[in-house]
């Protein structure tokens, strides 16, 4: 008998491993606050501190269960949905960028976002190590959908191209 992989990131039948599960938009418990992902993010916008997490890091398991790598795209959240682009706006420098939600934090001080260090240098708060922003949800990413749209047309859709990664 056969069975169905669960949306636990288990490979679907693509061959592709799943980024969004269940398991990450259920309750969680740190340090006794309990925090409740959000079942969508259209319309979410905020402001406060973001920071950037890096080494010690670097190479983990997300909270997802992509590996983390401090020279990617992506960034933390409390409570949004995994996979979702945002865009973030350092309020002290007029900078921005866009990350995609992998992993869940941070839980220190009254921060709203951890960036990886490429992003976080990109809105030049390395040397300060936080950051006054707004972040703004765009969507979820979909990497496939547009895919299909660059085989389909022949040309590759703007921003579906990776970015050459730092050495490490």
């Amino acid at each position: 008998k056969t069975r169905e992989p669960q949306d636990r990131g288990e490979a679907s039948q693509t061959g592709k491993k799943k980024t969004k599960s269940k398991a990450t938009q259920r309750p969680y418990v740190i340090k006794g606050i309990t925090y409740y992902p959000l079942p969508s993010s259209v319309g979410y916008a905020e402001q406060g501190i973001a920071s950037w997490y890096g080494e010690p890091f670097h190479g983990r398991k997300t909270s997802n269960g992509e590996t983390y790598n401090m020279y990617g795209d992506t960034a933390a959240h409390k409570t949004l949905p995994m996979d979702t682009m945002l865009l973030v706006k350092n309020l002290e420098n007029g900078r921005s960028t866009v990350v995609r939600i992998n992993d869940r934090g941070p839980f220190v001080q009254e921060r709203i976002s951890d960036l990886t260090y490429t992003r976080a240098q990109d809105l030049g708060i390395i040397g300060k190590g936080t950051a006054k922003v707004e972040i703004v949800a765009l969507g979820a990413q979909a990497v496939e959908e547009e895919a299909m749209v660059a085989t389909t047309t022949g040309k590759p859709v703007e921003g579906t191209k990776p970015k050459p990664k730092p050495p490490k």
